[in-house]
């Protein structure tokens, strides 16, 4: 957490699963680097004395590839305070594995979306659907709901799910100077502020 200084703050929240099916590089691995930067940039502006107006949370879940348990029970848990509090979920899930920006979200993230593609300079999708199921962001539209967005870079690597999801595709292949990666994380440090703001 960095908190705000209004205990009674609203919240934004963004997480990442952290399980995998294999070595999980891509699928979540990508995801929970770029949530981990993150928390070291923030944390580094915290430290400096920034203090966002909204209370902004990081998570790292188990269990989403067995049927989203670890988001689910924490949504649970927390369900009552998120429908009070909650302004956002943002979801990192499988954020660089090409070059070709996607995204999607609820329709009170689409102007922030949209801002923060324009902050960074990066071409904002056409059509912006609400996101899917099989992700950490169900349980937060569909059980608090609270509005929630997903996004990253994407390429065909032909390994989800399988054996081959390993580091060394991304670094070879994929993303290989990591800078997908950072663009994801430039992106979610620019929503979170955004919306923490």
């Amino acid at each position: 957490w960095i908190d705000a200084e209004d205990p009674d703050a609203e919240w934004v929240v963004a997480g990442a699963h952290r399980d995998a099916w294999g070595f999980g590089a891509v699928d979540n691995g990508t995801g929970t680097a770029v949530l981990l930067e993150t928390a070291r940039v923030l944390g580094a502006a915290a430290a400096a004395g920034w203090r966002p107006q909204r209370s902004i949370a990081l998570a790292t879940w188990d269990g989403e590839e067995w049927g989203l348990v670890g988001s689910n029970e924490w949504v649970e848990q927390h369900r009552d305070d998120l429908m009070a509090r909650a302004v956002a979920y943002l979801n990192m899930d499988v954020v660089a594995s090409g070059p070709n920006f996607g995204a999607s979200c609820t329709p009170g993230l689409v102007a922030v979306l949209n801002q923060a593609c324009a902050d960074e300079q990066i071409e904002a999708p056409a059509n912006l659907g609400v996101p899917g199921g099989g992700s950490d962001h169900v349980p937060f539209l569909e059980i608090a709901g609270v509005e929630v967005s997903s996004f990253g870079f994407h390429g065909g690597s032909g390994a989800y799910h399988s054996a081959y999801d390993t580091p060394y595709l991304i670094e070879k292949y994929l993303d290989p100077e990591f800078q997908h990666h950072a663009a994801a994380g430039r992106m979610l440090v620019r929503m979170l502020t955004n919306l923490a703001s």
